[in-house]
């Protein structure tokens, strides 16, 4: 039996499902990652850069809390996906791109 393979757009797709995006936001997640999105997914992947941009990704589904198509309506649980947003940092080590350091530049004036 042959190995069936997928495409580095599939392999986000699945990496994010249940969760889905529109299109031109994946492109661009793969875009900004350095990844081609037609290329076959392999297990030498950077995986915190892939990771990088399913958690980049992650966050925008939060920002949507409600996507509507014409006919449907999904809601999202927030919490689940923070849950899997965190699960996937700690794996990674991604940074969390919400936590900004303050920074006091008063001083400089």
């Amino acid at each position: 039996m042959a190995a069936t393979s997928m495409t580095i757009r599939q392999a986000l797709a699945a990496a994010m499902s249940p969760y889905a995006l529109p299109k031109q936001t994946v492109e661009l997640l793969l875009i900004e990652q350095g990844f081609d999105g037609d290329a076959e997914y392999k297990a030498d992947i950077d995986k915190k850069q892939f990771y990088t941009a399913v958690v980049d990704g992650l966050y925008k589904v939060i920002t949507l809390e409600k996507e509507k198509d014409p006919g449907t309506e999904n809601a999202y649980d927030t919490d689940k996906v923070k849950e899997l947003i965190n699960y996937y940092q700690k794996k990674y080590d991604i940074d969390d791109p919400t936590d900004y350091e303050f920074i006091n530049r008063t001083e400089e004036w």
